[in-house]
């Protein structure tokens, strides 16, 4: 039996994909043994089926999965056909935070997504796309906001040609231009357009009169061009950009070496980057033995990833009730918990192995 969902309005579109809102039908609110939040984001490529779509909403999914959780990544909750389960960011992304974002707010944002980065490229990818709109906010256990990144639809193992350039202009670095390289220095350049941009409400990189995207990448990459860090800036803010800024990628500091700056280190009231979401609401003790699991009557929850969304007739036209087969959702759900357990190391739920792990 399939899970039914509410799909309402887009709350986010791109060039390859368009994400709904999507509630729990009011059917399985009294079902406390869900294991998915009652309102999630679904990513879709329902507007543009094309294979190339499809592809990067696979890739995506797998990325995902093969990161496993962290406080500062988006969650991931499963696919199906076409659609992509994740987390919802109740308070939008980060160039709708505002035009102008407080120094000591940004601050605490730059350590998330550095934490974040950190994180990503110790597990051999390189995220290609570090811009506001893929960095999202939530609300934090602390009374403040938490920042986590999204869209790893352009993610790619480190040291792989990006196969042509992908990600948005204003944030590429460099030797992505020139070489195409595709290592964590490519994010860590993108890292101080973000902070630059949000600072001062505008780009650190932009456009002259007439230039178009091809010449201005070109500038960037032959012209020995460095950003200028805002005026209105902090010192050590500045001095953080211009180690984000080195042309050389081997000079460019790493995620792990900004998160020891004084910029970001002594940022204050961010003991806790943890935020609210709907696991506050799941319940708090683990079941005991399978019988204590009452999804298990109705599907298989080890089941495969493969099956169709499909869409009931006669849904209203501000939504649509749709039912989106959750064997794959809820069987992370699942491995969540299990992830969850004290370990030495983190299992990768995304690869065929017959190893084991030891658990206390």
């Amino acid at each position: 039996m399939g899970m039914e969902w509410v799909r309402g309005r887009v709350i986010g579109s791109g060039a390859f994909s368009t994400v709904y809102l999507a509630t729990r039908s009011s059917k399985h609110d009294r079902e406390d043994r869900c294991f998915l939040p009652r309102t999630l984001a679904v990513k879709s490529c329902d507007g543009c089926s094309d294979d190339a779509s499809m592809k990067l909403l696979k890739d995506e999914h797998g990325v995902l999965t093969r990161l496993g959780r962290h406080p500062n990544i988006v969650n991931c909750y499963g696919r199906s056909e076409g659609n992509l389960l994740l987390e919802y960011a109740q308070l939008g992304s980060l160039d709708r935070a505002g035009p102008i974002v407080p120094e000591g707010v940004l601050r605490r944002y730059a350590r998330h997504l550095l934490r974040a980065l950190g994180y990503v490229h110790s597990r051999g990818f390189v995220h290609c796309d570090v811009k506001p709109q893929n960095i999202l906010l939530f609300p934090g256990r602390g009374g403040g906001m938490v920042a986590k990144l999204a869209d790893f639809g352009l993610a790619k193992r480190v040291g792989s040609k990006k196969g042509g350039f992908r990600g948005t202009p204003f944030y590429v670095s460099p030797e992505a231009v020139n070489d195409g390289k595709c290592g964590p220095s490519l994010d860590v350049w993108a890292v101080g357009c973000v902070v630059a941009e949000m600072v001062s409400g505008k780009r650190a990189l932009r456009m002259r009169d007439g230039e178009n995207s091809w010449s201005f990448m070109v500038r960037i990459g032959a012209g020995k061009v460095v950003p200028e860090a805002p005026e209105e800036l902090s010192e050590e803010g500045k001095d953080f950009l211009s180690r984000c800024w080195e042309r050389d990628p081997e000079n460019r500091w790493t995620a792990e070496m900004l998160l020891r700056h004084p910029f970001v280190a002594d940022c204050d009231g961010d003991d806790d980057c943890q935020a609210i979401d709907d696991d506050d609401e799941r319940p708090g003790a683990s079941p005991r033995c399978h019988f204590e699991f009452a999804e298990l009557d109705s599907f298989d929850c080890w089941g495969s990833e493969s099956g169709a969304s499909t869409v009931e007739s006669g849904s209203s036209s501000e939504s649509e009730t749709t039912s989106i087969l959750s064997d794959s959702a809820l069987s992370l759900g699942y491995r969540d918990r299990i992830q969850r357990l004290p370990a030495d190391q983190m299992p990768d739920w995304g690869e065929e192995t017959c190893s084991w792990i030891e658990v206390r």
